[in-house]
């Protein structure tokens, strides 16, 4: 039961940690997209999209899925 709970407690600071992380990504992309540097805003893009995958596969039940899954959502 403890096990569980700390569990919980960890997703949920790395969610919070997600939250902050792709914040920063999404100004990034719209600051980039401003002065029209294409490379950057795609860039930050991906970063946006790699933290919402993250996000995802902590939605799915990190505890049942095999860790090679979230390595192939960085690569």
């Amino acid at each position: 039961m403890l096990d569980t709970h700390i569990d919980r407690v960890r997703v949920d600071r790395l969610r919070t940690f997600l939250d902050g992380r792709k914040a920063e990504a999404e100004e990034e992309r719209l600051e980039a997209l401003d002065v029209d540097h294409i490379a950057a805003a795609m860039e930050a893009t991906k970063k946006v999209e790699a933290y919402e995958d993250v996000h995802r596969y902590l939605d799915g039940g990190s505890s049942t899925e095999e860790p090679a899954e979230l390595i192939e959502i960085v690569e």
